[in-house]
C-alpha cells in the first residue's frame, strides 16, 4: 500500500486524500447524524402524543371527579386547613407522616362536614381513610369529630 501511494503524484494523492475526506464525512453524515436526527423526531412525536393523552387524561379525571388534575405541591396539612377555613369549619389539623393528616373537631355541624368532604374529594384529591365521630349532645346536627384521617389519591 505504501508503494502504491509513493507511486501516485501529488495531485493524486491531494485528490485521494479529499476523496476519502468526503468519503468519511458522507459515511458520518449518512450514518450517525441521519439517523440520530430520524430519531429525534420520532421522540419529539411521541412526546407529543404523551401531552395530548395527558391533557385528555387530565380532563376525563377533573370530569369525573376522580382526582385533582393538576398536580399540587402544597403539604396536605396545609390544603386541608386552608379547605376547612373556607367551608367555615374550626377543626385542628394535625400531620401524621408525610401522606395523611388527623382532623380533630368539636360542635361543627355534620351536613358541612359532608359538604366539605366532598370538595375536598372532587377539588383537591383527598379522601377520608377512617372517620370516628360522635354526636353532641346538644344539637343533633352538630358533631365531635374524634378522628378523621385523610389521604390524598395517587
Amino acid at each position: 500500500m505504501k508503494t502504491w501511494w509513493k507511486n501516485k503524484s501529488l495531485s493524486e494523492q491531494r485528490m485521494l486524500m479529499l476523496l476519502a475526506f468526503v468519503l468519511a464525512l458522507t459515511g458520518i453524515v449518512y450514518g450517525i447524524i441521519t439517523p440520530l436526527n430520524s430519531l429525534i423526531a420520532r421522540q419529539q412525536q411521541a412526546l407529543k402524543s404523551v401531552k395530548a393523552e395527558r391533557i385528555w387524561l387530565d380532563e376525563q379525571t377533573m370530569a369525573a371527579g376522580i382526582i385533582a388534575a393538576v398536580p399540587d405541591k402544597t403539604p396536605l396539612s396545609n390544603v386541608v386547613q386552608q379547605s376547612a377555613k373556607a367551608a367555615s369549619l374550626a377543626v385542628m389539623v394535625k400531620e401524621e407522616g408525610t401522606a395523611q393528616v388527623i382532623v380533630t373537631g368539636e360542635n361543627i355541624p355534620l351536613a358541612s362536614v359532608i359538604k366539605w368532604l366532598e370538595s375536598l374529594r372532587d377539588q383537591k384529591g383527598v379522601y377520608p381513610l377512617k372517620l370516628a365521630f360522635s354526636v353532641s349532645e346538644k344539637d343533633s346536627s352538630l358533631i365531635t369529630l374524634q378522628t378523621l384521617h385523610l389521604a390524598k389519591a395517587g
